[in-house]
């Protein structure tokens, strides 16, 4: 069952006593069960317990297990219900949750939904100090906390979430599942005095530097960047550095979390010689521009903090750079504001022109609807990059039109999505002058492109139990796969519930597999090769628009 937005906890106020619950009738069933921890089993008092029908938000009751860590629910019609626990130490989580979805809980005739086992996890911690080279603390540093794993069928590590450290350099991540992470820290020197506020240098002074007198243009910029340069020893910068002390996502050392773990990870900082970038943008026939550095972290991107000077009327200089890989990005501006984007290597001060070859191009289209479906006021189309963190949309017009922003568009391989459409998918893509593979798009910058996007409503569903030697399954990770398996927006997921039972909603038309597999939650089910290996043993289905079918998954 898919996780639901939960409301605000002030939703169960009054319903919470010690050990009862609010009154119901007599009639109807029953959940009972033991809350214990993931961390040794032992069983947990004092845990708030809540549960509610599958398709609602709301708590209907809500009890704190006794000493022994029970719990009870009575009354209840026949149905599915969510099941929630939460107590010190250990934030609120569903039954047998994994990655948005969890277990719902069946109750009926000739059901038993007594004896449940409720595991919770008791809460992880990463907190630590950040220092510098002279064991003084480090404070307003940029904390980023990075987590390896399969997320959405892919393996990867991406940035989780982020902190700053306080007066004493102390920062703390809490209420963290178990699991493999990485810390890492972005910040510069206080004392350094490479990070001016952006500037213009005058068309005068920039005149007196190439004046009569100086051997060449070359030279004058030269005489310039070191007569700005601060001294040595306050010209320097901290690189993005990794507990526990490199500057290598490669060395960087994970930090492998069990229930209930308190880490600890200490860094120490070391400042090196900061280098600069001078970007020469006099190919691009723009009036000004400005330029940005990204670095990729892991599978994660971010945008470095570098002091930028306007350099004349033709180029611009970053300062305070750690050297490095980043993403250039140069925008410029007049009467059509751009960007252009490429990769550098910055070992020492280095000088670069900006391409007009890796720049944007004019992306435009139509979106096309099956059945007479009216685009909704609020629609927008979404081109959400496949290599980067790059997300760009487009407003659509009644008509179905739209259009993006040259600015924000870069060349690269994007995935098409629509928002604000009510249970509708998109089902096909088109493209004059770009290269369509399923539903993504590849925009190389060599002339504008012009999308045909469809969208359907005629979208099947597809219900089924899981079973494995004849018995129903709880907790199996079921997926529905298509017959091309790069089509990665046309999966869908579920969890089973007690029963065993699952449902796949909003399927597009097409031939899939149906494919259940226990303990599956670590499975890269978007890598092909991985999925072949289930596919012999699913469940092959068509689904038709709008057809509803019916399943048995065999437990792999």
């Amino acid at each position: 069952m898919r996780r639901m937005h939960w409301m605000a906890l002030i939703l169960l106020a009054g319903l919470v006593a010690q050990g009862q619950s609010r009154p119901v009738s007599p009639a109807g069933y029953s959940i009972s069960g033991t809350v214990v921890s993931a961390q040794g089993e032992q069983p947990l008092p004092h845990m708030q317990v809540m549960v509610g029908h599958a398709e609602a938000q709301g708590a209907l009751q809500a009890v704190v297990s006794g000493d022994d860590g029970r719990f009870q629910f009575t009354g209840l019609p026949a149905g599915k219900y969510w099941l929630a626990a939460e107590g010190i130490g250990f934030a609120r989580q569903n039954f047998d949750e994994h990655e948005g979805f969890f277990t719902g809980i069946v109750v009926g005739p000739n059901i038993d939904s007594a004896g449940l086992v409720f595991r919770v996890r008791p809460d992880c911690s990463i907190a630590g100090s950040v220092t510098d080279d002279l064991n003084d603390p480090v404070r307003q540093a940029q904390v980023m906390l990075f987590r390896r794993g399969v997320v959405n069928g892919k393996q990867g590590t991406t940035q989780q979430t982020g902190a700053v450290t306080d007066a004493a350099g102390h920062y703390r991540f809490s209420h963290l599942k178990p699991g493999t992470y990485f810390v890492a820290v972005s910040t510069q020197p206080w004392y350094a005095q490479n990070q001016q506020a952006t500037t213009q240098v005058t068309e005068q002074v920039a005149a007196q530097v190439a004046a009569p007198g100086s051997s060449d243009v070359g030279r004058g910029e030269e005489r310039l960047a070191t007569e700005e340069r601060p001294a040595p020893e306050l010209d320097v910068t901290y690189p993005v550095t990794f507990y526990s002390g490199t500057t290598e996502t490669a060395d960087a050392t994970p930090l492998d979390l069990k229930p209930g773990d308190r880490v600890t990870a200490d860094l120490t900082l070391t400042p090196v010689p900061a280098v600069r970038l001078r970007v020469d943008y006099s190919g691009l026939n723009a009036e000004s521009a400005s330029a940005t550095l990204v670095r990729r972290l892991f599978d994660s991107q971010e945008q470095v903090a570098a002091g930028a000077t306007q350099i004349g009327n033709k180029e611009v200089e970053l300062s305070g750079v750690a050297p490095g890989r980043y993403e250039l990005t140069v925008s410029t501006f007049g009467k059509t504001s751009r960007q252009w984007t490429q990769t550098v290597d910055v070992a020492g001060d280095t000088r670069v022109s900006a391409r007009r070859g890796s720049g944007p191009v004019a992306v435009s289209g139509v979106v096309k609807t099956d059945g007479g479906m009216v685009i909704p006021a609020r629609a927008q189309v979404t081109l959400r990059s496949i290599v980067s963190v790059d997300v760009v949309s487009a407003p659509i017009a009644a008509s179905g039109e739209f259009q993006f922003d040259e600015s924000s568009m870069k060349p690269g391989k994007y995935e098409v999505q629509v928002l604000n459409f009510r249970d509708a998918l998109v089902s096909s893509v088109t493209a004059a002058n770009g290269k369509v593979d399923n539903q993504s798009v590849e925009i190389t910058g060599a002339g504008a492109v012009r999308l045909v996007v469809t969208v359907s409503q005629r979208l099947g569903n597809v219900d089924g139990i899981a079973r494995h030697d004849g018995k129903p399954v709880a907790g199996a990770m079921v997926v529905l796969a298509p017959r091309d398996l790069t089509a990665t927006t046309r999966f869908r997921r579920d969890q089973s519930d007690s029963d065993g039972s699952f449902s796949l909603r909003g399927a597009l038309p097409g031939k899939y597999t149906v494919v259940a597999i226990e303990n599956g939650w670590d499975v890269e089910w978007l890598n092909p090769a991985v999925m072949k290996t289930y596919l012999k043993n699913g469940i092959d289905i068509e689904v038709t628009p709008q057809g509803k079918y019916k399943v048995e998954a065999k437990v792999q």
